[in-house]
């Protein structure tokens, strides 16, 4: 279906992401990656493409890569909190704490009911070494989502 959509409408910017979002759900990632790359060619702002190119491109590993599409994704939209945390996922996931924490605490002050930021920031304060701070985010976590595993 979206072949059919693409090969009619080549620059149809929807198209391409509908097949990009498809192929990251599926774990085609290459497929995903090169889909949100076009739709960011046809449609530089695109702010849900940088947030998926991202998703994908940390999936492969490619962590400096994502953290350059959260980047232009808190720079295009500076008040979204899951840009924020998807920023300080990738920034903790490659080990740069001082950023991870920052940005997580952004997304905690922007949605202060976003319990993925809240346990994420526990999980970077813990690794900081700030054992009193974790555990209070970790235990805010918990209380708004008691679904989210123990640390």
């Amino acid at each position: 279906e979206f072949d059919k959509a693409i090969a009619f409408a080549p620059d149809f910017p929807e198209a391409h992401y509908s097949r990009g979002l498809a192929a990251l759900r599926s774990g085609q990632i290459k497929l995903a990656i090169a889909e949100f790359k076009t739709v960011l060619d046809l449609k530089p702002d695109d702010l849900d493409a940088h947030l998926n190119l991202g998703l994908a491109l940390q999936q492969k590993k490619d962590l400096d890569a994502a953290i350059r599409q959260f980047r232009e994704a808190v720079k295009l939209q500076p008040d979204l909190a899951e840009a924020h945390n998807n920023l300080a996922l990738a920034l903790l996931e490659k080990g740069e704490l001082r950023g991870a924490v920052g940005e997580f605490r952004e997304a905690v002050h922007l949605r202060p009911d976003y319990s993925q930021a809240h346990y994420g920031l526990g999980l970077a304060l813990k690794q900081h070494g700030d054992a009193e701070a974790a555990n209070a985010e970790l235990s805010r976590a918990r209380e708004l989502n008691p679904l989210l595993p123990p640390p």
